[in-house]
């Protein structure tokens, strides 16, 4: 089994998608880190165009988003790995689909940190 996670993770596309996710994950605790303050008062962790701010709580809950990210990371990489002996192209569009996901939820962290500003 180390074998073929090995051998798994010496495709290019997989590496490198790899290494994405992971910039992706650690930019969104970074901006967290750097821009959310601990805090009494609850802070914004949802909003929608139709009806504004629906979602308040703890500042602390802002870091479910990353760890969101991290969990469907994990979940992709698992079953590319599973479907790459079957389905190549199954296992690239798992892992790319990785990257598409943790880039909307930067932009969502991104947001929620300008809301909160």
């Amino acid at each position: 089994m180390w074998r073929d996670l090995r051998f798994f993770f010496r495709d290019r596309i997989v590496y490198y998608s790899a290494i994405v996710a992971v910039i992706f994950i650690v930019a969104q605790v970074l901006l967290l880190q750097l821009n959310i303050k601990p805090r009494s008062e609850p802070v914004s962790l949802h909003y929608t165009t139709y009806f504004g701010v629906d979602f308040i709580g703890a500042w602390y809950l802002l870091y479910l988003i990353p760890l969101l990210g991290f969990g469907l990371a994990i979940l992709n990489l698992t079953l590319a790995f599973v479907f790459a002996k079957h389905d190549k192209l199954l296992s690239y569009i798992l892992i790319l689909t990785i990257i598409f996901a943790l880039l909307l939820l930067t932009i969502h962290t991104a947001l929620l940190i300008r809301i909160n500003a």
